[in-house]
């Protein structure tokens, strides 16, 4: 008979696929932001910035939930509490927007000292990474509920034992 964690052990190739989903759409993302830098949309257009922040959130968040997972391995319990992968995503977010702040202060983008902006961007970044710190806490609540119910479906009750 196989084992219950069967299901939640041999993750691999999703996890694969979902891994190089991520580092292509972080790619297009900073390709999209160098292009908005390239020519100056951000002048023309100043909502530019707010999908590429929050994008640029859910990046960071998926990333770090990716490694986080793999990391695990095959330790991983489904029925884990959900506060650590929650807060590695948003700290993750935030020292990224922090960092992503910086390195556009020292190309010299002007609007990055602005505070105002420096404030909205960060914000935005860690709207992104909430939206998939709620999508990691409602999967893995919805794989502990799995979890329990194959458990308790393969554990015999004491009625069907045979003596």
């Amino acid at each position: 008979m196989k084992s219950v964690y069967t299901r939640y052990r041999s993750n691999l190739p999703h996890r694969a696929y979902a891994g190089t989903f991520s580092i292509l759409f972080a790619f297009s993302l900073v390709f999209l932001y160098l292009y908005t830098l390239r020519y100056h949309l951000q002048f023309f257009y100043p909502w530019i910035e707010i999908p590429l922040h929050t994008l640029g959130g859910m990046v960071v968040g998926i990333v770090s939930h990716f490694i986080t997972v793999v990391a695990e391995g095959e330790r991983r319990n489904p029925c884990a509490d959900r506060k650590p992968y929650i807060l590695s995503i948003m700290l993750s977010a935030f020292v990224m927007g922090i960092m992503w702040e910086l390195y556009e202060a020292f190309l010299g983008y002007a609007e990055s000292l602005n505070t105002l902006n420096t404030i909205s961007d960060l914000g935005f970044d860690l709207i992104g990474a909430a939206l998939v710190a709620v999508w990691v806490a409602v999967s893995m609540k919805k794989r502990c509920s799995e979890y329990r119910l194959l458990t308790s479906a393969s554990t015999p009750s004491s009625e069907t034992r045979v003596s």
